[in-house]
Order: C-alpha cells, then sequence, then structure tokens
C-alpha cells in the first residue's frame, strides 16, 4: 500500500466514524462534488446503484451538467439507509472513474 493510500484510507476511517454521509457531504460538498464529475454523474451513478430510470429521466431534463450530477447526489445521499456503507461506496465508485481530486474533496 502506497502511502498516500494509507494517510487517505485512514481519512476514510475516521470520517465513516465520526460523521455520517449527510454531515460530511452536505449540500456545499455535493455542489463541489458534482462540478467536478459532471462529465460522468450518470457512469457514478450506475456504480452507486441509482435505478436506471431515475438516471434515465436526470439525463433527460439535466443532460451532463453539474445541475444534473447534483440531483442525483442529492437523492442518493437522502435515499441512503446505511450511511457507512454509503460513504465507502462513493469513495470506491469516485476512485473507478478516475476521480482522486473528488475523493480528496470528500475526505479533506
Amino acid at each position: 500500500m502506497k502511502v498516500e493510500e494509507f494517510f487517505s484510507y485512514h481519512k476514510l476511517l475516521i470520517h465513516m466514524f465520526c460523521f455520517s454521509v449527510s454531515d460530511v457531504l452536505d449540500d456545499r460538498h455535493l455542489l463541489q462534488l458534482a462540478k467536478r464529475i459532471a462529465a460522468d454523474w450518470d457512469q457514478l451513478a450506475k456504480l452507486l446503484s441509482v435505478a436506471a430510470e431515475e438516471i434515465s429521466e436526470l439525463l433527460s431534463s439535466e443532460g451532463h451538467s453539474y445541475q444534473g450530477a447534483f440531483r442525483m447526489l442529492y437523492e442518493w445521499r437522502e435515499a441512503s439507509a446505511d450511511l457507512k456503507t454509503s460513504h465507502e461506496s462513493l469513495v470506491a465508485a469516485l476512485r473507478q472513474l478516475g476521480h482522486s481530486d473528488a475523493v480528496e474533496l470528500i475526505l479533506s
């Protein structure tokens, strides 16, 4: 494990045990995150298991805009029952898509 991964992992653990997803990802953070992932928010939505119908509806109304990304993230956050698993899923999905900058936003 690289040093950066080690520290990122420990930051994640601290956040998971000290904060809920809604605490860490308040609307301000969601907006910042949405602006970073706007081009491929639909791919992130799929990785987060957002229903295909919801993705399709958002794509038709918002396209690949940060507004669409924000709405998807907001609805995903509000529907998340298990906050710890949701936070882990979001970080893992962002990493899978190559959005290390967005991961740092969440963990900072």
